[in-house]
Parts: C-alpha cells; structure tokens; sequence
C-alpha cells in the first residue's frame, strides 16, 4: 500500500478535530478519526486505537489492524490526540509531544522518514499545548502562542516557501508571531485563528478551501476577510467550516453538499449556513461535515455513501439535519468516511465506513446510524462435551478491563481447554474483554475416569 494507495480511496482524507491552546491538564474524554483508523481518549487519561494499522497508526506495536478499540500502552497521562490519514499524534499532561504511524513525508516530526508503530517523543519540549494531523502534515501550537509545523509541503501547507521536494521531517516555526489560539489541519491546506478571533488560512486552494476570493495557493498565512469574532474551525478535504457568535460558515470544495449551503457549488469565501445562532462545534471529514448546538443536539450533511452521516439512510444532504439518536451529544470527529462522537454521559458511539474496523464495533460492517462502542460488554461461559463441570465468568463488564474464567471439572471427566472466544487450556483464564465473548468450556469423559478424582485445570 506504498504512497497511501487504499483502495478506490487513493487521493482522499479524513479529518481530525479542531484543538486550542489548553490552559490547564484536565482529562476529558476526547476521539480523533483518521483516513480508515480511530483513536479514543478516555476520560481516565488512557489512549485507545481501533481500525487499519498497515503504518503502525495504532501505537500498538505492531502492523496488523484492529476490530475493537486497544490500549495503547498503560499510561493515563495522555491529554490530547490528532489523527492524520496514516498518522497520529499526541499530547500528555507533562507538555511533551509523542507521535506513530505513517512518516514518508516526516509527518511525524522526529527529523526521519522511519514507520513507528509505537509512540515517540517528538524532540524534548515541554511546552507543546494543540495538534491537529492532516493527509501528510502536522500542526501544533505551543503555550506561548507560536505556531509550527512539519510533513509534506508540496502545497504550502506548513507556511513556508514551496521547494522541489519540499518536506520538513522536523518541526519550524511559522512565523515570528506568538498570538495563535486555534490550528486545524486539512488534506493540503491549514487554517488558524489568533488570539484577536482573525482567521487565517494557506496551502493549496484550488477549490476555495482558504476562502480568500481567488484559488491561488499561498505559502505563508494570509487573513480570511475582515472579522475578528471567529471561535471555532475545522478543515476537511478541500473545504473548510468555521463559527463565529454561533452562526455556521462554510467555503471550498462543495460536490456532495459537504458545505450545508443547499447547493453543491464550490464557494471561494465564506457563506453563512442558515439562520441559527447556537452553533458550539463542529468537525469536517473526507466529504461530510458535522456540529453541535447548544442544547446537545448533533447535526450532520454531505456524502452519506455508506451510512457517515448518521440518519439511518445512505442518502446525501447539502443541508444540515439531525441525527435523532439523542439529544446529550458533548463531542465527536469526522474521518474520511466515518464518524465517532461522544455523549454527556462519556459513552462512546459510531457509524459510517468500517471496512477496516475504525468504527471499533468488533466488526467490519457499515452502519448508517450510531451503534454504542466502549460500552460495558457481556461475557457468555458455556460448556461442550460429554463430560460435565461448573464455569463461572458470565457476566457483563467494563470495557478494557481483564477479567477471569474458570472450568472445573467434575468426578470421571476432565477439562480439555476452552473454544469460541478464547483459546488455551488454562483454568482460570484471564480474558480481555474488549467487545462481546462467548466462551466454551470442553470437557472430556474417560471411561475409567469414574474411578479417579476430580481434575481441573487441563490435563497434567
């Protein structure tokens, strides 16, 4: 899968969710979609992966993909996550900056093109405060208000001078100016807004994904219009959506309705997307677009090919229209074409896409409407064979945590190991219990064994 060659998705993204400057180390649960791989921040402090892993973009250690959500490492420092289409970055509480996956245009910023499949740290600062990860670049702000970046270039989407070749496989500063607040980055263009509520934007802009009237691409930052009150922004694949006093712009690529506007015309500056006032978030993906209102309801429009949009159809929408399954969502991230969101209440739930697993469900099939996952799964213990015994382990519990099963054989037979979900001859066996597990218990019965005692924990 050499330069990013996934299927009939060749030339596209994802998208990851907007981040600001934090000004203190408080966990909240947080998700970050990339092209086809999800990463899950738990309010707990620990880091969870789930979907394609053919770079490494899971952190787990190894390259081989994942259909449930698994932990990345132990520790329960981590405070913010960026995914890019093939890679991942990421913060923790100390201010250091840590990123995985794919590095064929220095996207990780460790100053190599080298694959990691587990993190590491990206040079010794402790300062590092916001991330966002487009196709091949990175952006990151620090807690003194500059702005940098590192990856691909070939568009001018690090704000430096476009050069044959041009990759950065270490972070650079943008600029000299200290008064970033807000970064997000997109395929092949960057958008930022400073401290004053300006918005700024550079890269490529052939579909008007800056917003700055002409498609020219710019290689350093240049001011998107006049107005100083902008809040919130989020960067998708050659479009771009913003908020500013709670109303919803959009601009850029339009061909599957992905700006909200009605139409599916490309827009080379700003329009404003209906009327209302109480707009919060939103995230943008590979062709579709979500936000948040205040009162907790989650609205969604653009492609909707295999179910990303949420509303139980895989019919597109250029408007925006809610998805019904609720009304206490808190938080969610548009991939290329999957969605994860989170609830008020820190559950978990996705749809969209799942060929390779990102929507963590256990499965790899598409759903059109939000399916829970995280949540507290049941574990069935049953029992096979023509001996007989007791098992115990039935029961429902929290996703993530290591549980405990045991077979115990009665007199004249013995238990010859475990099917279905697990596998081994041990008893007790601990169990992950990362999605919902059907155990076997086999137990064997000896002619003679009547006239032995009761064995249990395999045979010796």
């Amino acid at each position: 899968m050499k330069k990013f060659t996934l299927l009939f998705f060749m030339f596209s993204l994802f998208m990851t969710v907007t981040s600001g400057i934090r000004t203190g180390h408080a966990v909240e649960a947080k998700i970050a979609t990339g092209g086809y791989h999800s990463l899950i921040l738990k309010a707990d402090g620990t880091l969870w992966a789930t979907g394609l892993n053919s770079y490494g973009q899971l952190g787990i250690g190894i390259t081989v993909n994942q259909m449930s959500p698994v932990q990345i490492g132990k520790e329960t420092t981590w405070t913010d996550i960026a995914a890019g289409y093939a890679h991942s970055i990421a913060l923790k509480a100390n201010g250091t900056l840590w990123a995985w996956g794919n590095n064929e245009y220095g996207q990780l910023g460790d100053n190599t093109t080298i694959q990691r499949t587990s993190p590491v740290q990206i040079g010794s600062d402790t300062s590092w405060a916001a991330i966002s990860a487009g196709y091949a670049h990175t952006l990151a702000l620090k807690a003194d208000g500059t702005l940098w970046a590192w990856g691909q270039n070939d568009s001018g989407q690090l704000g430096t001078p476009i050069i044959e070749g041009s990759k950065y496989y270490a972070p650079i500063q943008i600029g000299t100016e200290d008064t970033w607040a807000r970064i997000t980055a997109g395929y092949n263009h960057s958008i930022a807004l400073k401290t004053n509520g300006t918005l700024w934007g550079w890269g490529w802009n052939g579909l008007g994904q800056l917003g700055t009237i002409t498609p020219a691409a710019q290689d350093f930052p240049v001011q998107i219009g006049t107005d100083s009150n902008w809040t919130t922004i989020a960067a998708g694949n050659y479009y771009t959506i913003a908020l500013k006093a709670g109303t919803l712009w959009a601009w850029g690529a339009n061909t599957y309705g992905q700006l909200g506007d009605g139409t599916e015309t490309a827009k080379l500056v700003p329009v404003k997307i209906g009327t209302a006032s109480t707009w919060t978030a939103l995230t943008a993906g590979g062709y579709h677009s979500l936000a948040l209102k205040t009162d907790g309801t989650l609205w969604s429009w653009g492609l909707n090919s295999v179910g990303q949009l949420g509303h139980g159809t895989t019919v597109n929408r250029n408007t925006p229209g809610q998805i019904t399954t609720g009304i206490n969502w808190a938080n969610m991230s548009a991939g290329f074409a999957h969605t994860i969101a989170l609830k008020a209440d820190n559950t978990f739930w996705a749809w969209g896409n799942n060929f390779f697993s990102q929507l963590g469900d256990g499965t790899r099939t598409n759903r059109n409407s939000p399916v829970q996952i995280m949540g507290s799964k049941l574990l069935t213990i049953n029992k096979a064979g023509a001996g007989s015994g007791t098992v115990t382990g039935n029961g429902t519990y929290a996703y993530g945590t290591i549980q405990q099963i045991t077979a115990l054989a009665d007199k004249g037979s013995t238990f010859s190991g475990w099917s279905g979900d697990c596998s081994g001859t041990t008893s007790p066996l601990n169990v992950l219990i990362n999605g919902k597990k059907t155990c076997t218990a086999n137990f064997y019965k000896f002619p003679w064994a009547m006239f032995l005692p009761a064995i249990s924990g395999g045979a010796k």
